[in-house]
């Protein structure tokens, strides 16, 4: 057990080890291990369908978040504004990463029993955080064919897209013991652009214990040379849920097909983890 296991689990104390929770003993360990853990086929066709079609609808109505979409092809413009001085009028389904945030929830809310309230979903990340799971985000991320990876992410450029979440500026905040419920919509395939992820790179950020119990510091793990870093294909598909620890390292890669890669993002912190905070950027 690391100093951070053991620091983080003095804090949660009401949480009730008997929660229910499908999560074999071995896919703990595995989780505890690697820093992430995948469930195959945890939702039936029909699930994902329920899902999928009032996301698509809202993508199709462009109700996603206002923000521009990233991860666009080089040759295309960021921000509010692009080449020439005209307001931004990169629509979906144009090449790129369109974010679709908590709106989702309150633009069709049959979404939330099958998404964040699951119990499937819910239970294993408690019985993964040892504590009551709150949702912290609620994120959709959606790359549409031609969409580059994470940074320069690629088959040919392994690595270079790599990062971990534990970010304390932005204003979403993180926590000292959180992880993501991923949910693929579709199949991750090569040509989709697969989630990449580096086991047991969460182990390499440390939380330090200090006098004050109310107060932790973080020694984050610094991202290596990227032809040195170990990354797997989590051959996430349609119907999967991927478990994964806030602090393990991934890259997902471009899209290369013609189908559009939608996914969910469910980032839940355990309830009596101290939050991560710092300056807002």
């Amino acid at each position: 057990m690391t100093d951070s296991t053991q620091s983080i689990r003095s804090l949660n104390n009401v949480y009730n080890a008997n929660t229910a929770t499908n999560l074999t003993k071995e896919q703990i360990n595995f989780y505890n291990k690697n820093g992430y853990v995948v469930i195959r086929n945890a939702f039936t066709p029909e699930h994902i369908k329920k899902l999928h079609d009032p996301i698509l609808k809202a993508y199709e109505a462009h109700a996603y978040e206002a923000s521009p979409a990233y991860d666009r092809p080089k040759h295309i413009g960021y921000g509010p504004r692009i080449t020439g001085g005209k307001p931004d009028k990169y629509l979906y389904p144009q090449p790129g990463n369109f974010p679709m945030g908590s709106r989702m929830m309150d633009r069709d809310p049959s979404i939330v029993p099958l998404s964040c309230e699951d119990p499937l979903v819910v239970n294993s990340c408690e019985a993964l955080l040892k504590d009551r799971a709150v949702l912290s985000q609620y994120q959709i991320y959606c790359r549409t064919p031609g969409a580059n990876g994470t940074g320069k992410s690629s088959k040919e450029t392994q690595g270079l897209g790599c990062h971990y979440d534990y970010k304390p500026w932005r204003p979403v905040g993180s926590f000292l013991n959180w992880m993501f419920a991923i949910i693929p919509l579709v199949d991750y395939t090569k040509d989709v652009g697969p989630l990449l992820l580096s086991p047991g790179s969460h182990l390499k950020s440390r939380i330090l214990r200090t006098m004050d119990d109310r107060i932790h510091l973080v020694e984050t793990g610094c991202l290596q040379n990227p032809s040195s870093i170990k990354l797997v294909d989590g051959e996430l598909k349609a119907g999967d849920l991927c478990l994964m620890n806030g602090f393990t390292w991934h890259e997902a890669w471009p899209n290369r097909s013609n189908i559009t890669r939608i996914g969910v993002y469910l980032k839940f912190h355990a309830e009596h983890s101290p939050p991560a905070t710092g300056p807002i950027i």
